[in-house]
């Protein structure tokens, strides 16, 4: 038997076993990107979500405000029956406002990231396989 028949089981051992520290180390580094992406994605998510909240709260405030301000205006100028149902129709449609808002707010999802880390996670299975 020569020595090159004898080194060539030992080389594809080495061979198969880098490629699969290759295989883990692309999966490691890909699983750590795809993470980093999604911290990235939820901070912004975040971040808008701050930004409608400050809109919201001042909104609210604002239709209050106006409300009470209103009501007060219209009580006096148009007496009590009036001003009332102005007021409360005012009211409906502040309540309509920050209704949709709170629907919108409620549809944010990360379909992207959740999406591509169960891509991820299928092919580094199927990889590895």
């Amino acid at each position: 038997m020569s020595e090159y028949q004898r080194g060539a089981p030992t080389e594809t051992a080495s061979n198969v076993g880098d490629l699969v520290e290759d295989v883990l180390l692309q999966a490691k580094t890909l699983l750590q990107a795809e993470l980093s992406l999604a911290r990235r994605e939820i901070a912004l998510e975040l971040g808008a979500a701050r930004a409608l909240m400050v809109w919201l709260t001042v909104g609210v405030l604002c239709i209050h405000a106006a409300l009470v301000s209103l009501g007060v205006l219209l009580v006096l100028w148009l007496g009590a029956g009036y001003g009332a149902l102005t007021v409360a129709v005012l009211a409906v449609a502040g309540l309509s406002c920050t209704g949709v808002a709170l629907r919108r707010f409620q549809g944010r999802k990360l379909p992207r990231t959740t999406d591509r880390l169960r891509s991820d996670a299928q092919h580094i299975l199927a990889t590895l396989k």
